[in-house]
């Protein structure tokens, strides 16, 4: 007796095709570098001197810390110099998928506000602008790492000024090796 075995050959060959395509869309998954992978970097706690046009330096920790695919950062500037009180700042850093550019929300505690955008890391520098404001006034500034245990911050008044208004030299704390560490002053 002849049996027409064509049905069971076509599924056959369907069920191996899908596993082919299986397999391919999970290499090209597992091979399609995360974005956010450049800014691991950052994670631990750093301790960093920030200097502003005309006033003395001032002592600051930054904190980074990623969990799922958001960098969250925290700066804490205790009160020195001729500060009134303590400076805090909350950042948000995430990767537009859509646009191809990183964007970062900032809000400090005077309620200053900022958005920014960034195209993909250029060698060890990133370049920020902003897009809004609390104030409407956009500046701009740029993220470079000197090498595993120092970066630097360059920032702009505004976007096509040449010399920075404000710069920060920061060194990776000694215990902080890529690990995620509390929010500075709440310990």
């Amino acid at each position: 007796m002849w049996i027409d075995h064509s049905d069971d050959r076509r599924s056959t060959a369907v069920k191996i095709l899908h596993c082919v395509f299986i397999l391919v869309a999970v290499t090209v998954q597992a091979n399609t570098a995360n974005p956010m992978d450049a800014l691991k970097y950052y994670v631990g706690r750093w301790s960093c001197v920030e200097h502003t046009a005309g006033n003395s330096p001032v002592s600051s920790t930054f904190v980074f810390a990623m969990e799922s695919n958001l960098v969250r950062q925290w700066i804490v500037r205790p009160q020195q110099g001729s500060m009134r009180r303590p400076y805090v700042v909350n950042s948000t850093f995430a990767y537009d998928s859509e646009r191809h550019r990183y964007v970062q929300t900032e809000m400090d505690n005077d309620a200053a506000w900022y958005v920014s955008a960034a195209e993909p890391w250029k060698g060890d520098t990133i370049h920020w602008v902003d897009l809004a404001t609390s104030s409407t006034k956009l500046s701009r500034w740029v993220m470079t790492r000197i090498d595993n245990k120092t970066f630097s911050i360059a920032s702009f008044a505004k976007p096509t000024d040449g010399s920075p208004s404000y710069t920060a030299t920061c060194k990776r704390d000694h215990q902080s090796k890529n690990e995620p560490s509390a929010t500075p002053g709440m310990q």
